[in-house]
């Protein structure tokens, strides 16, 4: 005991605290060395000395080499908030060494704690607190004389002045003035100081670099392949960038630190809510069938011509559907017609998100009694199959994406070309249908039923028809960057990109390509802040 007697003075107290078992609990047993404190309060605290803590470890005690105190953050490490009271306004909170407790008295009849569990205790109590080898870090001489400040236990105070000058006290014995404050030890002879060499200085510096890059690629690898686990890693840095501000800087530097820290996790944040996992690829969906008939007269009515169409397809978790529908060459020349007075009518608007929002919605309210056909087919099938919303959504999502992708021009084919953008050579450089001489660019909900001919708005304006007569919350979003729209679905699939409209997540999809969940894009359009909202319900 010689070796822990050296490590500091002992003390002897009363104490009270609260415990946990961290083992499984014997029936009508304490067992001792299974316990964890979980709050201490000492108080009638004395300096004893020449204490044997091995020679008192007889009948009951409880004993260990460290308590580790709360004062501080350490998720890793079992802590016990410990309160030894001195004066008015201060305490002490560090750890303690070497602790030693005898006649454990356990106070059954409290059961009020937080939790079911925790139990209270009291008894005596005896324990070192530690004085860390002195820390030449502050000189100051003055007439002569060199007072040099040793770093004792923490002291922790509801009046911040009470860490002020009037601890600085060259008569005060460490029996005085234990629990906190500083000690200053005057010296007869200015203190010599031994120099560190320039080669430990190096490595020091080096060693900091080094721990530096290593953070660094730790961060960039969760950044590229665990993207979810990256906000882990800087809540854990942010906490230990806190505890090392706390113990080097002022409170005014530390405010201004946390602010600036603040402001970078709010920026990252914002510019990567709700992205998608670069792993997250689409679903692998089987194949389905589309036919369409020839146009034949309507039953007694020969001026009237329609077209009936069978579309089998699968969900992302392969349950088939069919959905069999007529529509009318007539009712589809007089969507076109009206299309066509509805873009004239736009002249004014300030922005192209305005033009969609406008647009959007006309074609929108022209078709909405036209496709109660078709939704009426996704309404039975939910009824029949008793489909939440999620799965309702997800049938609606893959019927769309199941139609084969036919790119919509305002003009001619030919003229998009010319035009010089790179997506639109490619894509009819490569032979790829094109439906030209749409008005605005984009199909009516009607006309891409008739013809199953559709681009992106196009079809996140179908999606958005139907789902709305399913009463399942939509959105259609516009990207002036990515020059693209997706459909955004108010349902809980708890991942991937969304943007919230009125406190309700709207996640988004892509409906141009097969195998894409709700949730889901192409990862480079993956930002929500470069979408924006035009039609929602």
């Amino acid at each position: 005991m010689a070796a822990e007697n050296n490590m500091g003075s002992y003390f002897k107290g009363r104490f009270t605290g609260l415990f946990k078992q961290t083992k499984k609990k014997y029936k009508g047993n304490i067992v001792f060395s299974d316990i964890q404190w979980i709050h201490i309060k000492i108080e009638d605290c004395v300096m004893i000395e020449n204490f044997d803590a091995l020679s008192h470890r007889t009948g009951d005690y409880w004993y260990s080499r460290v308590i580790k105190s709360k004062n501080g953050f350490n998720p890793f490490k079992k802590t016990t908030d410990i309160f030894i009271p001195k004066r008015a306004n201060e305490y002490y909170s560090g750890d303690l060494k070497n602790v030693l407790i005898k006649n454990l008295k356990i106070n059954h009849e409290k059961t009020y704690f937080l939790h079911k569990d925790w139990q209270e205790a009291s008894g005596d109590i005896f324990f070192q607190i530690v004085v860390p080898e002195v820390k030449k870090k502050k000189i100051i001489e003055e007439k002569n004389i060199v007072y040099q400040t040793k770093n004792i236990p923490s002291l922790s105070s509801k009046d911040s002045s009470s860490l002020g000058p009037k601890f600085i006290n060259p008569t005060l014995t460490p029996s005085d003035d234990y629990f906190g404050g500083v000690n200053i030890i005057p010296q007869q002879s200015p203190l010599i100081l031994n120099k560190t060499t320039s080669s430990n200085s190096w490595l020091k510096s080096f060693g900091r670099v080094f721990t530096f890059l290593i953070y660094l690629l730790i961060g960039l690898f969760l950044w590229k392949y665990f993207r979810s686990l990256i906000y882990v890693f800087l809540f854990f840095a942010f906490l230990s960038g806190i505890g090392f501000l706390l113990r080097r800087f002022s409170f005014l530097l530390l405010i201004g630190a946390v602010a600036f820290i603040g402001f970078i996790a709010y920026y990252l944040y914002q510019n990567s809510k709700g992205e998608i996992p670069d792993d997250l690829n689409p679903v692998k969906t089987r194949n389905g069938k589309i036919k369409i008939f020839p146009p034949k007269p309507e039953d007694g009515q020969r001026n009237i011509m329609s077209s009936e169409k069978e579309i089998n397809w699968f969900d992302f978790i392969n349950y088939s559907y069919i959905a069999k529908y007529k529509t009318s060459e007539n009712d589809y020349s007089s969507s076109v017609e009206q299309q066509k007075k509805f873009k004239e009518s736009m002249n004014n608007y300030s922005s192209s998100t305005e033009f969609f929002t406008r647009f959007y919605n006309s074609l929108y309210r022209m078709d909405d009694e036209k496709i109660n056909q078709v939704a009426k087919i996704f309404s039975d099938s939910a009824i029949k199959k008793n489909m939440n919303p999620l799965q309702t959504a997800e049938m609606v999502v893959t019927f769309i994406q199941e139609i084969p992708y036919y790119l919509v021009h305002e003009e001619s084919c030919e003229k998009a070309i010319s035009s010089g953008n790179d997506f639109l050579v490619t894509y009819h450089r490569e032979g790829k249908p094109c439906l030209p001489n749409i008005s605005g660019g984009v199909q009516s909900p009607y006309e891409f039923l008739h013809n199953l001919k559709g681009d992106c708005d196009t079809r996140s304006l179908l999606g958005y028809s139907i789902l709305s007569k399913l009463n399942i919350s939509s959105s259609v979003w516009v990207s002036d960057l990515y020059g693209h729209s997706i459909l955004g679905i108010a349902v809980p699939t708890g991942h991937g990109l969304y943007k919230e409209i009125n406190g309700v997540k709207h996640y988004g999809v892509e409906l141009t390509a097969k195998g894409y969940r709700i949730g889901m894009v192409s990862p480079e359009q993956a930002r929500p802040n470069n979408w924006d909202i035009t039609l929602h319900n």
